[in-house]
């Protein structure tokens, strides 16, 4: 009698370790969200150097234009 009790004390603590293991172990899964889309679409505008197409709120304003970079817009206003 004495020995099947320490036989099931055994399986129940090795059941209890490997449940605590794998419970800890797993890593954290959250579940991601899109940002919102914005509620306004942007006007595009061109580069007046290169052409490449951006949204106008990101674009440098020059003298002659909207650029894509400060590089672009001293390159061709001087």
């Amino acid at each position: 009698m004495r020995q099947l009790f320490l036989l099931a004390l055994v399986v129940l603590v090795v059941l209890v370790v490997l449940l605590w293991r794998n419970r800890w172990s797993r890593p954290v899964q959250r579940k991601q969200t899109p940002p919102p889309p914005s509620s306004q679409p942007q006007e595009m505008v061109a580069c007046a150097q290169c052409g490449v197409l951006l949204p106008s709120s990101e674009g440098v304003v020059g003298k002659t234009g909207t650029y894509c970079c400060a590089e672009h817009m001293n390159a061709s206003e001087t």
